[in-house]
């Protein structure tokens, strides 16, 4: 269940990194190529609740064992497709085999150990899972319809089903939904400072992303046994103290261009996301009756689906709108002038082609180096926005968990 859940969070978080490189291997534009990403990500966040639903109709074995099917052939499809329709069609049927593997991942992990043990083997499960995601960091079609009734469909089971019987359940479907907003939308955010501002080969940014992940391998453990003993508020909360905290940090580090800096906000995210990550599965599940486990499940993850996705849309809109405003208001009020439409085009051209091959200065000439320092400086800008946003959404995420999650039924009473 670990190797499953793995599966899926890599798929989500390697496949922003490959975007400029698919986008230039079958030649459409960067604005089209982020569908790679959402084509599977919708489904995915649409049918979980079904899936998890299906997992406690037909049995959770045999969905769970059919998703796994269909998501691997479909990923063997996707990297052998020859163009993008062919590509989107299979991210698509990646992201509905997902979507039957990963709400019932939890539920077979929950029934297979005693309450006393629950916390530690899905902390164990989440943490090893959030390791590896965290590791690698336009369309219209008939493909939409379905999606929007799915999703109005798990909303509404979403609010009227479990969340309003279940406070505990509600608020770790909250922390589940920024958790992937910061999760995956930073996802974006970070290699374009290190590529674009730290001037870092995309191999190299990888491994700079390390030491967010690091913690992680740790922290999972400890934030499953720190659930069995004390449950999961407290855990919850100073897991948002942490991301907020890290918000902060990361926003300061890129004042300074350096990545020595920007490591302690790396390090204090992952430790942050690695505690709420490990803690949400129990605690979402802990007051939830046993026969809507797979259900639940799929409710929360794809609680976690959909704030990836409104993650990555919020976060990069912070980041683009604020860099484009402070990078034409210095431009119009600093001492280098006069950007002509052309040397714009070009400065744009060159700074995309960056996030795949990597920032070279040297390449970008005389004329548009000193609009190249400019644009770090707006971005830099831009990022700060970003991080900040999280530090935002951390805070909102804390005072919700601190009001919602309470100390579990007994065993006993449980029974």
């Amino acid at each position: 269940m670990t190797l499953a859940s793995a599966m899926v969070l890599i798929d989500q978080t390697a496949v922003p990194l490959t975007l400029p490189a698919i986008a230039t291997d079958i030649r459409i534009s960067t604005q089209l190529a982020q569908w790679v990403l959402n084509g599977s990500l919708l489904p995915l966040a649409g049918v979980l609740v079904l899936g998890g639903r299906l997992g406690d109709l037909f049995g959770q074995r045999k969905m769970f064992l059919i998703g796994s099917v269909l998501f691997a052939a479909a990923s063997a499809a996707a990297g052998l497709a020859p163009q993008f329709g062919v590509l989107l069609g299979f991210r698509v049927l990646q992201g509905i085999g997902g979507a039957l593997m990963l709400p019932n991942t939890a539920a077979i992990v929950s029934a297979a150990y005693l309450r006393k043990d629950q916390g530690r083997a899905l902390g164990t499960m989440g943490g090893a899972a959030a390791v590896a995601g965290a590791a690698l960091c336009c369309c219209r079609s008939p493909l939409i319809g379905p999606l929007v009734t799915a999703a109005a469909a798990g909303v509404g089971f979403f609010v009227i089903a479990l969340l309003g019987q279940y406070p505990n359940y509600l608020g770790a479907t909250v922390s589940q939904a920024v958790a992937g907003m910061a999760e995956m939308g930073l996802g974006i955010i970070f290699p374009l400072v290190l590529i674009l501002n730290l001037t870092m080969d995309p191999v190299i940014a990888g491994l700079a992303l390390i030491p967010a992940t690091l913690p992680m391998i740790v922290v999972a453990r400890l934030a499953g046994r720190w659930y069995d003993s004390d449950s999961g508020r407290i855990p919850l909360v100073t897991g948002f103290g942490l991301l907020a905290a890290s918000g902060v940090l990361l926003a300061l580090g890129v004042l300074q261009n350096s990545y020595a800096w920007i490591l302690p906000g790396l390090i204090v995210y992952g430790i942050g996301l690695a505690l709420v990550l490990t803690v949400n599965d129990p605690v979402s599940l802990d007051t939830v009756p046993h026969t809507v486990h797979g259900q639940a499940s799929g409710v929360s993850a794809t609680a976690e689906q959909f704030g990836g996705a409104l993650g990555i849309a919020l976060l990069y809109l912070v980041f683009h709108t604020s860099y484009l405003n402070r990078f034409a208001y210095i431009v119009a009020n600093g001492p280098v002038t006069g950007l002509s439409p052309s040397a714009a085009a070009a400065l744009k051209a060159k700074l995309l082609g960056a996030e795949s091959t990597g920032l070279h200065p040297a390449s970008f000439g005389a004329e548009l180096m000193p609009y190249l320092r400019l644009a770090r400086e707006a971005s830099n800008f831009g990022y700060m926005a970003a991080f900040l946003t999280v530090t935002a959404l951390s805070v909102i995420a804390l005072v919700a968990v601190a009001r919602l999650v309470r100390q579990p039924a007994s065993d006993a009473e449980a029974d």
